[in-house]
């Protein structure tokens, strides 16, 4: 199945580089980052205290347990929360997207690290800047609580994915959660005439990282790609590189093994 996707192109940065400002009307996520209803004044207000910082993919953006000095929105890219035992073992418990906030404004220390899974572009704060904006704005505080909800009510969901469902149902659950954060519209329907998301691009973890993420074992995870990709819901190119060509099946898929 042929389609037609647009993708923002790649981008090299450096590890933590700073760049100039933002401004506020040009950014992508304006619509949809917790900045989103706040008056023209108080985006001008947001705009004079923020920076701009970019991660080059596979940076460390912040380290569990240092004092937490500065937050910021998601401009473009994708985070990856890793959580460490005492003993050194490393978890990742989280993936953020584009216009998704992080930090920690009630916390003195950072409680997880963060890495750029791709080269990812941040609207800083100082946390004191931010306080400031959050005690001047109530409408930048409602959309943080709001935001911060769903993202526990997503946290639950993934609770179950991980605690209930099979490991073909956890790879194809997997597969839609991205294919649903990066995709692009494509020319490509379902067979009811409905548009779909696709996704043709790279995965923003290896499959090693997959595995660990969905709690499978690297050739459990190895052999749903193959198994997948024989069925012609998906292709393959290397270790990330992936095409969804079928979405509704796909999706079918997350939710049970039977065709």
């Amino acid at each position: 199945m042929n389609s037609k996707c647009n993708h923002p192109p790649h981008a090299s940065y450096r590890h933590g580089s700073r760049s100039g400002k933002l401004e506020c009307g040009l950014c992508s996520v304006r619509e949809t980052a917790a900045c989103r209803g706040l008056s023209e004044d108080a985006l001008r207000d947001a705009n004079a205290v923020s920076y701009r910082k970019m991660f080059s993919q596979g940076a460390i953006i912040l380290r569990e347990g240092d004092p937490v000095a500065w937050c910021g929105m998601i401009v473009s890219g994708v985070v990856k929360l890793v959580k460490t035992s005492s003993d050194g073992r490393q978890q990742i418990v989280g993936l953020q997207f584009g216009s998704e906030f992080l930090g920690q404004p009630f916390e003195q220390l950072w409680r997880l690290s963060a890495e750029a899974a791709t080269d990812v572009d941040l609207c800083c704060f100082s946390q004191s800047a931010f306080d400031g904006l959050r005690a001047r704005n109530p409408a930048l505080e409602g959309a943080l609580l709001h935001d911060a909800m769903g993202s526990l009510d997503a946290a639950r969901d993934w609770m179950f994915v991980l605690g209930r469902k099979t490991a073909e149902e956890k790879l194809a659950s997997f597969l839609v959660f991205i294919a649903e954060r990066l995709g692009a519209p494509c020319e490509q329907a379902s067979a009811e005439g409905e548009a779909q998301v696709a996704f043709d691009g790279e995965l923003p973890l290896s499959r090693t990282e997959i595995s660990q993420f969905l709690g499978l074992r690297i050739e459990t995870v190895s052999r749903q790609f193959r198994k997948l990709k024989a069925v012609g819901v998906i292709d393959t190119t290397g270790n990330r590189g992936l095409r969804v060509l079928d979405m509704a099946r796909l999706r079918n898929l997350a939710e049970s093994e039977s065709d």
